[in-house]
């Protein structure tokens, strides 16, 4: 197969997490949707070659984690 096909079916896969994401409840099962759709994406733009893209993924995914980390103190400010 072509890694055009490839690097689209794991695009569809993190559109479908990514969708899925929305419906949840819950902040940290959203954060951590994400964080998968964002992996499937991260894998879509390395099969398309799209360097920049990847990068862009990697701070979201980056800062989902620290987001996840993070709720415990924040909503002790709040």
């Amino acid at each position: 197969m072509s890694y055009i096909i490839i690097g689209n079916i794991f695009g569809i896969i993190g559109f479908i997490f990514s969708a899925v994401a929305y419906h949840k409840r819950q902040k940290k099962k959203i954060l951590l949707d994400l964080i998968i759709s964002n992996c499937f994406s991260l894998l879509q733009y390395l099969f398309l070659q799209a360097y920049t893209g990847c990068i862009t993924i990697i701070i979201s995914i980056l800062r989902n984690i620290i987001a996840i980390k993070k709720v415990k103190k924040i909503r002790i400010l709040f």
